[in-house]
């Protein structure tokens, strides 16, 4: 892609999974590798391709040659004098005559492959899984010399895992394994600095027509009332950029007012707003997206909103949310339909906002033995009210609950309005949070006691409010309310 504006200059179709390996460039040479399934009709796993990017036919560059079954899935590619050397997952370094894909020589060192090779000094230094630390004198298109290899283990006697790849810097190689990070070389760094090389002007010839217009910062968050400057770049069609000229703004979905050199004003409204702010030049139209987030105190019940829309301004709640009548009243509903989308969080605040409660009226169906997981969200940690679990937690990232998580018991129902309540506190120095939640059916009595408490020694001090739900099930939110703690 054009590095200034984002623009796709080609793509090519390689791996029906993600690419881990890094992709190397030499001018216009492309070199790629995965080691997953492949998406024309071979039935091997894992690919080496070399790609000319200088040879571009609609959208795709031309492949000059590819190593079928070559399965290099976690290590990239080096590059030096020609030949590409590359590990596939087995652990077998193998040089490739970079110009014409000629195999010319496999050494294997270990059984299986993360760490990626690099190049100085005339060797190769690579290491693998089992924790051994391999250095090859190079020996030109023939097998190099293995110089040494260093074995590092841990303090029973057992090897020591090599994940990651070596580097060099002031004349030293830094290795990490996963217990310490050493460093090779002499005592005192001997490095000189590099050369420096000239940059490449991407300033566009005099006189080129836009052929892109860029609006900067292309995403701005504001609350009502608030005004922000805007800029109009202009590019030719090879991404040379042109200047700032003058452009023509106008915007839509919002309630607002913008100046003729690109000063935005949004109405004082405390409500959610979201829309486009477009500079023309030229004929040639480029858009920031604009969302407008109400101050605290705020309330949303989705009465002011059509069936089947979202509250403009909610970031993430498009296709994931809709708004729909119960029982004669408008709420928020998270279906079950899409299960690429289950899981979400939407946020409707200012980012920096802190010291207030948030709560909610949460409704969750059950789908023959699935119940959904709901809460809400306050200053990045979230309320989780898990179903199937039947546990209430707080948690910062579900991905890392040993970081920090609490849960404790509580069987939802189905079918059954809950009212949640949550708030954040943050020590006056900054280095504790306290979070608390409620959880109580809809209509009953608030309890005075708080139904989880937790407390963080590493905080949030803020962000967003927000809601979260896993819609395995349906879910439904209704008379959201934010205030100020303490009001």
């Amino acid at each position: 892609m054009q590095v200034a504006t984002g623009k796709k200059v080609w793509h090519f179709p390689f791996s029906k999974r993600g690419i881990n390996s890094s992709v190397l460039v030499n001018g216009s040479d492309v070199y790629a590798s995965h080691s997953e399934e492949n998406v024309d009709a071979s039935t091997a796993m894992g690919r080496l391709v070399h790609l000319n990017a200088g040879q571009v036919t609609e959208g795709k560059p031309a492949e000059v040659w590819n190593v079928d079954g070559f399965a290099a899935g976690y290590a990239s590619p080096a590059y030096h004098d020609g030949i590409l050397y590359h590990v596939d997952n087995s652990a077998n370094l193998t040089a490739f005559d970079a110009a014409s894909g000629e195999e010319l020589w496999k050494h294997n060192i270990g059984i299986a492959q993360r760490a990626s090779p690099i190049i100085g000094d005339g060797k190769i230094y690579v290491a693998d899984v089992d924790g051994k630390f391999h250095i090859l004198k190079m020996n030109g298109r023939e097998e190099p010399e293995v110089l040494h290899v260093e074995e590092f283990k841990e303090p029973d006697g057992s090897l020591t895992q090599i994940n990651g790849s070596p580097a060099i810097a002031n004349g030293r190689i830094y290795l990490m394994t996963t217990r310490e990070l050493y460093a090779i070389g002499a005592k005192q760094p001997a490095g000189s600095a590099a050369k420096a090389v000239k940059a490449v002007s991407n300033k566009a010839p005099a006189g080129a027509a836009a052929a892109h217009v860029q609006v900067v910062p292309a995403e701005a968050v504001l609350s009502p009332g608030n005004s922000k400057k805007f800029v109009a770049r202009a590019y030719d069609a090879k991404g040379r950029l042109i200047g700032e000229p003058s452009a023509e703004w106008s915007f839509e979905g919002l309630k607002a007012a913008v100046s003729g050199s690109g000063d935005l004003k949004v109405a004082g409204d405390n409500v959610s707003q979201g829309g486009l702010l477009t500079a023309t030049v030229g004929g040639v139209k480029g858009a920031a997206r604009v969302s407008v987030r109400p101050r605290i105190p705020f309330t949303e019940d989705f009465e002011s909103y059509e069936e089947k829309t979202v509250p403009p301004g909610w970031n993430a709640a498009r296709g994931r949310f809709q708004v729909a009548a119960i029982d004669g009243n408008q709420v928020l509903k998270k279906p079950s339909a899409n299960r690429r989308s289950w899981r979400t969080t939407v946020f409707f605040g200012d980012p920096s906002a802190s010291g207030y409660v948030i709560e909610a009226d949460l409704y969750g169906v059950q789908r023959g033995r699935w119940k959904p997981d709901m809460g809400l969200v306050s200053h990045r940690y979230t309320l989780a009210l898990m179903g199937p679990r039947k546990r209430l937690m707080i948690r910062t990232w579900l991905s890392e609950l040993e970081r920090f998580s609490k849960q404790v018991p509580f069987e939802m129902e189905a079918d059954v309005w809950y009212r949640m309540k949550m708030k954040v506190d943050v020590s006056e120095d900054g280095g504790k949070a306290t979070v608390r939640g409620k959880v109580w059916k809809k209509g009953d009595p608030e309890p005075e006691a708080w139904t989880i408490e937790a407390e963080d020694a590493l905080p949030h001090t803020s962000g967003s409010p927000g809601i979260y739900g896993y819609s395995a099930a349906d879910i439904f939110y209704d008379n959201i309310k934010v205030t100020p703690a303490g009001s």
